[in-house]
């Protein structure tokens, strides 16, 4: 019988070549990650313009034309990545609306 010697937590042990065995972890080896070890960043506090509050867009993800609801016709909306900020924070923005507050993104859009 043909065998592998693997070393494992608990020894060392003889396995037959034959038999199939997955390298999978048990999630009862896990341990949660400290906040320290996170490479979380803060967002940049809001630009301030003419009273109001605004962020500035890191990058547009994807661009889908959409209905508003009771009309039939489309509209443009932009899924935007903004600028510090995950992506549990993207949001879908109107075209007009977001050329509106940064007209810059127009160049890139």
């Amino acid at each position: 019988m043909l065998t592998n010697r693997i070393e494992g937590p608990r020894g060392k042990h003889l396995i037959s070549q034959y038999l199939k065995i997955h390298p999978v972890i048990s999630c009862v080896h896990l341990e949660p990650a400290l906040s320290e070890h996170l490479d979380s960043q803060t967002p940049p506090p809001p630009l301030t313009v003419e009273g109001e509050e605004r962020y500035l867009p890191d990058r547009i993800i994807r661009k889908e034309q959409r209905r508003r609801s009771g009309d039939k016709t489309r509209q443009t909306c932009y899924h935007v990545r903004w600028q510090g900020c995950g992506p549990d924070e993207d949001t879908w923005e109107p075209a007009d609306q977001l050329l509106e507050q940064e007209p810059g993104v127009g160049m890139s859009l």
